[in-house]
């Protein structure tokens, strides 16, 4: 059965109680079947019942800063998760193989983008989404899943035995400052998602089967044309391009105090301590003649940029490197 994924990131400042019933109620994907959540069940899966868990959602805000509400139909889910730093809508959907299917959740977190004012969202094949973060070299073989196109290093504390080395995948991801980082088939970016990486960044890839504008404050890139396309070679590439073009797992690394050390970098980021009109962060691409991104000894022009907490770009300069 072919399932896809999708994951909705918002600001806390946009939920609340009205918004997240709103949320399910205009859910529909599937009919669901079982209900769980942190006041309603304890965690525990029980049979759905409509009225007994929009009375929840009330509950859960009254009692608790965090939960995690969700509705079931078999291995089908949707799920809302209010967190400390930010809220998250994750669901997963059988699909048949089925456009339509595909089309429809396309729509719908195009909407919730637009409605709450989302940060980023994302979309892909559940399975994909699955082996690109796995580090698990014992559960490839259980599945029988060949690691031929994964890069495996040493086990950190136990360099005797092997993981797979996720950051080599070109659709692996990561979740920091309450945003998602990564690469994947159709993504959504919003305005505050402009304060890590800046809108004329991620407007200027071109290497996409389309790279939509919907409004100053949201865009969408999709990568490749068919969701299930992710193992051809050229749609890998695309995953890799969209990565070099942004920087985003350098500014992944930098927000969680992991920065790699690379001796020719094609993106350089400086701390607030270092921005000279109000901003949280500057960050540096460097380009060649042509426009590319390109290493730092490689480029002929830099792009600086300076922004804010609101993701508006406060400052920016061109500068040609001789």
């Amino acid at each position: 059965m072919a399932e896809l994924n999708f994951e909705i990131i918002l600001s806390n400042q946009v939920v609340n109680e009205s918004m997240v019933e709103s949320l399910f109620k205009n859910f529909e994907l599937f009919i669901p079947l079982s209900m769980r959540g942190s006041n309603l069940t304890n965690a525990n899966l029980i049979p759905y019942e409509r009225t007994k868990f929009f009375r929840a959602i009330k509950k859960e805000f009254e009692k608790r800063n965090r939960f995690v509400l969700s509705v079931e139909e078999k291995r089908q889910l949707f799920i809302f998760k209010k967190s400390v730093s930010s809220s998250m809508i994750t669901g997963r959907i059988q699909t048949k193989f089925d456009q339509g299917i595909v089309d429809d959740v396309i729509q719908y977190v195009s909407n919730v983008m637009k409605e709450h004012c989302g940060i980023v969202s994302f979309m892909s094949s559940a399975e994909d989404n699955f082996w690109q973060n796995n580090m698990d070299v014992q559960y490839f073989t259980l599945k029988n899943k060949s690691l031929s196109n994964y890069k495996l290093i040493p086990k950190p504390m136990f360099p005797d035995k092997e993981i797979v080395d996720v950051e080599a995948n070109p659709g692996h991801h990561h979740y920091t400052d309450g945003a998602w980082f990564g690469s994947s088939w159709t993504m959504w970016f919003g305005k505050e998602y402009f304060k890590f990486i800046p809108k004329e960044i991620l407007t200027g890839f071109k290497n996409c089967y389309e790279n939509i504008e919907f409004s100053e404050d949201l865009l969408r890139i999709k990568l490749y044309e068919n969701i299930w396309d992710y193992e051809l070679y050229e749609n890998r590439e695309k995953q890799c391009a969209f990565r070099k073009w942004t920087g985003i797992d350098e500014v992944a690394h930098t927000l969680i105090k992991q920065p790699k050390t690379v001796d020719d970098p094609a993106i350089s980021i400086q701390t607030e301590d270092s921005c000279k009109y109000g901003g949280i962060r500057r960050i540096t691409y460097y380009f060649n003649r042509d426009g590319n991104v390109v290493t730092k000894s490689k480029a002929q022009v830099s792009k600086i940029y300076e922004l804010a907490q609101s993701g508006d770009v406060l400052w920016t300069t061109e500068e040609t490197i001789k």
